[in-house]
C-alpha cells in the first residue's frame, strides 16, 4: 500500500508557520509504521509551478491513495491539476488553530472551494476535516488506503475459468471483464491432467476415507493448483463432468486450496471468484462462498457442499458429498463470531453486508452455519428483510463471506472501484425484472 501526502501551504497565512504540516507528517509516519504502508511526502505546494512539478512525480509513480491536505486556503489553480490526475484521493482540511484575531489558515474554506471546482474527474473524492491527532480520521484514512489498494489489485487480477458455468446456472454466466482479466480453459483439458498429477499431501484432519480412497481428490487438488499458476483466483465448473469422469468431487480440493490462499469458486462463478478474492484481501483470511438454504424465526442458514477453508470452523471432517455420495468434501459447522460479506455484480454494483454466526444444534452435511444480526450497507435489518433483499434484488445464489468485522472496509473498496452499493430495502413480496 502506498500513500502520497501533498500539503498545500500558502505562506501568507500565519497558520503556515505553526508546524501543522510537520505535525501531520509525523502522524502519517507513525501510521505507516503501525499499518505497514509506504509513505511518500511531497514538498509543500504554494505556487502553481510547484503543483505541476508534483503532478509530474505522481504520474511517474502513482500511489494507491493521494492525500491532499489544506493546511491553508488555496485557489483552484493550485488544486485542479491534482484532482485531474484522477487518482483515488482524499482531501483533508485542518481546523483553525485559533478562534479570534487574524484568520490563521482559512483551510475549511479551501476545502469547500476545492470540492466545488469544475475539475475533469471520474473518481470520487473522500473529504476529511479535523486535527492531525484526531484518531477517527486516522481510522478513516487507513480504511480508505486499504480500500483503494485492494481496488487496484482487483483491477490487476487474473481469473481462470475452467469449463464455463454449471449447466442451467444462467445467472452466474456473466463475467467481471470490465474490472479484471478473465481467461478460459476447456474443462476436458483440465480433467485430462488429473491422471498424471501427483496426489497432494494427505490431510491431517478426521476423515471417513482412507488415504488411498482420497487419492483422486488429492490429484484433483494438484491439477487445480497447477492450472491456477499465474492466476489470482479460479472459477471451476465442478459438476457434472468432474465427479462423473473422475469419480470424485472437487470440493475438498477447493477447500484445501483456500487454506493455501487460492480462492476457487464453485460452479464456474467468475464474479464469485472475484468476490472471494476481494474478501480475502480485505479480511486477510480466506473467503467462503455459500448458498442461502433455510430460515428460522431469527436467523438464516447458509450452506455449501464442502469447499471452505479450515479457518472457518473449530472442527472439520472429510466426508462424502451430500448428493452424489462420492469423495470428498470438507464437512464443518461455521464457528460463532462476526462475519461480513460481499457480492460483486454486473453493472458496477455490489451487495455488502455483515452478520453474526450463532451456534445452533442443527446442521446439514457439508458446510453450514446459522447467521443473524444482519446489516446491509451499514443498516440493521431482520433476517426476513435480509432474505427479501436477496430475492427482490435478484441476487445470484452465491454470497461470499469474510471472517470478522470488515463491512466498512468492503464499503470503502466499492467506493474506489466505482461500484454502487445496493441499499437496504423494505420487503415487498414482489420481484421485478425491469
Amino acid at each position: 500500500m502506498k500513500l502520497t501526502y501533498v500539503p498545500i501551504v500558502r505562506p501568507m497565512f500565519r497558520g503556515a508557520h505553526m508546524g501543522l504540516q510537520e505535525r501531520t507528517e509525523a502522524v502519517l509516519r507513525d501510521l505507516a509504521n503501525q499499518y505497514g504502508f509506504e509513505l511518500h511526502v511531497c514538498a509543500p505546494i504554494a505556487e502553481t509551478g510547484e503543483t505541476q512539478a508534483t503532478c509530474d512525480v505522481l504520474l511517474q509513480t502513482p500511489p494507491d491513495l493521494l492525500l491532499i491536505q489544506h493546511v491553508t486556503f488555496a485557489t483552484g489553480d493550485l488544486v485542479t491539476p491534482l484532482l485531474e490526475l484522477d487518482l483515488p484521493s482524499v482531501v483533508w482540511a485542518l481546523p483553525e488553530a485559533f478562534e479570534e484575531g487574524r484568520l490563521p489558515q482559512n483551510a475549511l474554506c479551501g476545502l469547500n472551494m476545492t470540492l466545488s471546482l469544475p475539475a475533469q474527474r471520474t473518481k470520487p473524492v473522500r473529504w476529511l476535516y479535523g486535527a492531525p491527532d484526531d484518531v477517527s480520521l486516522h481510522t478513516q484514512l487507513v480504511t480508505s488506503l486499504r480500500g483503494a489498494s485492494v481496488a487496484r489489485e482487483l483491477k490487476d487480477a487474473r481469473i481462470l475459468q475452467l469449463g464455463g458455468s454449471a449447466p442451467g446456472f444462467y445467472r452466474i454466466e456473466s463475467e467481471p471483464v470490465a474490472l479484471s482479466t478473465v481467461d478460459h480453459a476447456p474443462l476436458q483439458e483440465f480433467i485430462g491432467t488429473v491422471a498424471n498429477a501427483a496426489a497432494a499431501s494427505t490431510p491431517h484432519e478426521p476423515s471417513d476415507y482412507t488415504p488411498a480412497a482420497l487419492e483422486q481428490a488429492l490429484k484433483i487438488e494438484t491439477a487445480l493448483a497447477d492450472a491456477a499458476t499465474g492466476y489470482d483466483a479460479v472459477a471451476l465448473r465442478c459438476w457434472p463432468e468432474v465427479p462423473e469422469e473422475l469419480g470424485s468431487m472437487a470440493c475438498l480440493a477447493c477447500a484445501r486450496l483456500a487454506d493455501r490462499g487460492l480462492p476457487v469458486a464453485c460452479e464456474g462463478d467468475t464474479f464469485g471468484a472475484l468476490s472471494m478474492l476481494a474478501a480475502q484481501k480485505i479480511s486477510g483470511t480466506p473467503g467462503a462462498l455459500l448458498d442461502l438454504t433455510h430460515t428460522s424465526a431469527d436467523a438464516l442458514m447458509f450452506w455449501h457442499c464442502g469447499n471452505v477453508a479450515q479457518e472457518w470452523a473449530s472442527e472439520t471432517r472429510i466426508e462424502k458429498h451430500f448428493n452424489r455420495q462420492v469423495p470428498a468434501v470438507r464437512g464443518m459447522t461455521l464457528k460463532p463470531g462476526p462475519v461480513s460479506g460481499l457480492r460483486l455484480l454486473e453493472g458496477n454494483r455490489a451487495f455488502v453486508f455483515s452478520g453474526q454466526v450463532v451456534e445452533r444444534e442443527s446442521r446439514y452435511e457439508g458446510v453450514s452455519g446459522w447467521v443473524t444480526d444482519f446489516r446491509i450497507a451499514g443498516q440493521s435489518v431482520t433476517s426476513q428483510v435480509f432474505l427479501a433483499n436477496i430475492l427482490e434484488n435478484r441476487l445470484p445464489h452465491h454470497l461470499v463471506f469474510a471472517l470478522g468485522h470488515c463491512e466498512e472496509e468492503l464499503l470503502e473498496l466499492c467506493l474506489w472501484l466505482g461500484y454502487e452499493v445496493l441499499p437496504a430495502r423494505e420487503a415487498t413480496g414482489v420481484v421485478r425484472w425491469s
